[in-house]
């Protein structure tokens, strides 16, 4: 019990200050704990699953794209093996995945990645879950840089927005575009109006 515990304390390094002081070290007691879990439960146990997909957490957050999204793969596929294709968990990975290859360069992966995710999220869950609305917002960021935004996407997720929870971030993260859609509506407007005077 003591040991399984031990290899479960790598969500609380995530969130340490010792993470965002010290990632070098952070990366380090995180691959040591993950290896730790692998030797003791085997591959496909929880708490290594959990354990590697911190690792790649870390790696992207701290700028190594290309790692986080090798770890990320191999979690998805097993994830995917253990739980079901439709597991929220292994759509979490998914999204994640989608988001480290977004992140490496492969606009053109990172965006099959995730409209495969967002229609199994949307039809298991909805597509105003939050999971599936974190997922959107990734397509968006990534249909952005790639300049492959369809129309109405953009409108139709920030209507969406409004069904989220008050506190959910995504909500403050779009009101800017709000505010400038509509400053740009009414710039629009009072140019047509300048324009039949």
């Amino acid at each position: 019990r003591h040991t399984r515990f031990k290899c479960d304390w790598s969500s609380d390094v995530c969130s340490s200050d010792l993470a965002a002081t010290e990632p070098d070290e952070a990366l380090s007691l995180l691959a040591q704990n993950f290896e730790e879990c692998r030797t003791l439960f085997g591959d496909d146990d929880p708490s290594t699953l959990t354990a590697r997909g911190h690792l790649a957490t870390q790696h992207l957050r701290f700028g190594d794209a290309t790692t986080a999204a090798a770890l990320l793969s191999e979690l998805a596929r097993d994830r995917e093996a253990l739980l079901g294709r439709n597991h929220l968990s292994t759509l979490r990975t998914h999204r994640i995945f989608g988001e480290a290859l977004r992140a490496a360069g492969d606009l053109t992966a990172a965006r099959r990645v995730l409209d495969d995710t967002i229609r199994r999220l949307a039809a298991t869950f909805g597509a105003t879950h939050p999971e599936t609305m974190r997922a959107r917002a990734e397509r968006l960021v990534v249909g952005e840089l790639a300049h492959t935004v369809r129309a109405g996407e953009l409108e139709t997720f920030i209507a969406d927005c409004d069904t989220l929870e008050p506190q959910n971030s995504l909500r403050t993260w779009f009101r800017p575009t709000r505010r400038r859609r509509r400053r740009n509506h009414r710039s629009e407007t009072d140019n047509r109006k300048g324009g039949t005077r």
